[in-house]
């Protein structure tokens, strides 16, 4: 009877056996274990298959819950010192599982900082003997860092801005994989840009020839704009870019333009999105630019596109290109009685907002509840299921702050089979408060990482945060062994092919970006897979079907 229990809560349990059960199989195993029984084979056979059950539950990943094998129950918190305020900015993935976070630590002035960490968050000593490494462009002048990129060969572009004499300007540097300055790039290991005012990078991308974008703001009195750079691999401006190297997006009518992001399509176009507003009015701003740098009039209206919710304030926080080739972009917007909540708006490479998703609006807007609160949406990602995972910051009426998981179907409707009715929650401990989240990582097994910040309740100072999550409901051994005993892809780095070689039968590949995001796909079993044009420079990950599993590999693009 007792058996026939174990097995039907196996089988019927909701997101596989998670912990609570888990420890009831035990507890049982240890009553049964003391019980006398007049057919011992049939008392043996229960104990093992409740400790078989206690054992699967203890690795099953539950989507939604954080991985206790990562920093302390599956939060991570770090500082280069006590004494001062870190900042985390951006948080970048490497192939053998470890992870970078970039920011800026604020002592007696404010440097940009790289730190590393091993898998499971504790601090790698990798970056010339320690975890971390400082620079300082304009020494004893502030400077802040916002974005991060991995190169194919390991090395490490990082932007920001450095403050100088009259001015803020535009600041790349590029770091060798040990932490050390790449000083025979650009000058002496890095690249300043002037266009004109204060100046911030604020996104990096790779192009597949090479060439590095760097997404902008420029800030003036009242005012700002947004403006792309292009460079050369060896750091030097592009003039065939713009003439100069230099494009601005400038929106008619809008008094302020703060970059947000870009995606670079096939064929080379760019879309470009942030946030606009004439001074009274923000707005959702888009635009399209060619392989030139010039605005193509053919986007949206007259070149632009721009979208308020119900008239209201609205703001962009980021954009992904999805496996239809189509633009979401996460936000908020001010409601009625002046709260935040999430936005999610879906449009078209042309700028035209799609007739399906949202319930055919294209737009969809999150209340978490009807209460006095904000939810902001921060990062977004699109998993293979064609589902979409939003990270929010959310306020309560308290002015608590907590860290939302909103899982999302392919139109827009919330799914309510992940978490607590599609919403998983994170909340503060006794020793830190919640400073902001605002990047999510995806790992080839499964999980994700969570990257912000925090407040150390002691000391008062930021610190970087981080937390992991089981996202996907995959057992991580057994992805690992099939990736090394079954699953082979070369070459890696590869350029514009790999092959894949498998004892059994292959029945689909992906190929997904750092952000989740499909950016290839064979429905065949060529041991030959051709990577597409658009594909460009850095990591990715190969996910192989097989007939029995799937393996996740990661993958190096160096064209």
């Amino acid at each position: 009877m007792f058996c026939t229990i174990c097995i039907f809560l196996a089988l019927f349990a909701p997101c596989a056996i998670n912990a609570k059960i888990g420890a009831f199989f035990e507890s049982h195993r240890q009553v049964l274990n003391g019980i006398l029984c007049q057919n011992s084979k049939i008392m043996k056979k229960a104990i093992l298959l409740c400790t078989l059950l206690a054992s699967l539950a203890a690795n099953a990943q539950v989507p939604g819950t954080l991985d206790s094998a990562f920093g302390k129950n599956g939060i991570m918190r770090w500082a280069a010192t006590s004494g001062v305020s870190n900042g985390g900015r951006d948080l970048k993935l490497l192939p053998d599982g470890k992870f970078l976070m970039a920011g800026e630590v604020s002592g007696s002035n404010q440097d940009m900082i790289l730190s590393k960490f091993k898998a499971n968050g504790t601090p790698d000593s990798s970056l010339q003997g320690q975890n971390f490494s400082m620079y300082d462009p304009f020494l004893g002048a502030d400077d802040n860092l916002y974005c991060m990129e991995v190169l194919a060969d390991g090395k490490i572009l990082l932007g920001g801005y450095q403050q100088g004499v009259n001015d803020n300007d535009v600041i790349i540097y590029k770091i060798n994989a040990d932490g050390s300055i790449d000083y025979t790039w650009g000058n002496n290991g890095r690249v300043m840009v002037d266009a004109g005012g204060n100046e911030s990078a604020m996104k990096i991308k790779v192009m597949p020839d090479g060439k590095i974008l760097i997404g902008c703001t420029k800030y003036g009195n009242n005012s700002s704009n947004m403006f792309v750079v292009r460079m050369l691999a060896d750091g030097t401006l592009d003039n065939s870019f713009s003439a100069d190297g230099i494009s601005p997006v400038i929106f008619v009518g809008q008094t302020q333009g703060n970059f947000v992001d870009m995606e670079v399509l096939p064929g080379g176009n760019i879309i470009v999105c942030g946030t606009v507003s004439d001074g009274v009015l923000a707005q959702v701003g888009m635009a399209k630019l060619n392989n030139t740098g010039m605005v193509l009039p053919s986007f949206g209206v007259g070149s632009k596109f721009k979208f308020a919710m119900d008239g209201k304030a609205s703001q962009a926080h980021n954009m992904i290109r999805t496996s239809t080739n189509k633009l979401l972009i996460c936000g908020t917007y001010k409601k009625a009685n002046n709260d935040e909540s999430g936005i999610l708006l879906m449009v078209d490479t042309n700028g035209v907002i799609d007739n399906v998703f949202g319930s055919g609006k294209g737009v969809i807007a999150y209340d978490k509840t009807a209460l006095a609160e904000d939810e902001g949406f921060a990062d977004l990602m699109e998993l293979k299921n064609g589902h979409f995972f939003v990270l929010a910051n959310y306020t309560d009426i308290d002015n608590n702050k907590h860290i939302l998981g909103i899982m999302f179907g392919e139109t827009g409707n919330l799914r309510l089979d992940f978490g607590n009715s599609s919403i998983v929650q994170y909340s503060a401990t006794a020793d830190f408060t919640i400073a902001g989240l605002a990047v999510i990582v995806p790992q080839p097994d499964g999980k994700i990482l969570i990257g912000g910040n925090a407040k150390n309740a002691i000391t008062n100072k930021t610190e970087f945060l981080v937390y992991r999550m089981n996202l996907e409901n995959k057992n991580t051994s057994g992805i690992q062994a099939l990736r090394t005993q079954q699953v082979t892809i070369y070459p890696n780095p590869a350029t514009s092919y790999f092959n894949i070689t498998t004892g059994t039968k292959v029945d689909g590949v992906w190929m997904f970006d750092a952000s989740g995001r499909v950016v290839g796909e064979w429905n065949n079993t060529n041991a030959t897979y051709t990577i597409p044009q658009n594909v460009s420079n850095g990591l990715y990950y190969i996910k192989v079907k097989t007939t029995d599993t799937y393996s996740v590999t990661p993958i190096n693009i160096n064209r």
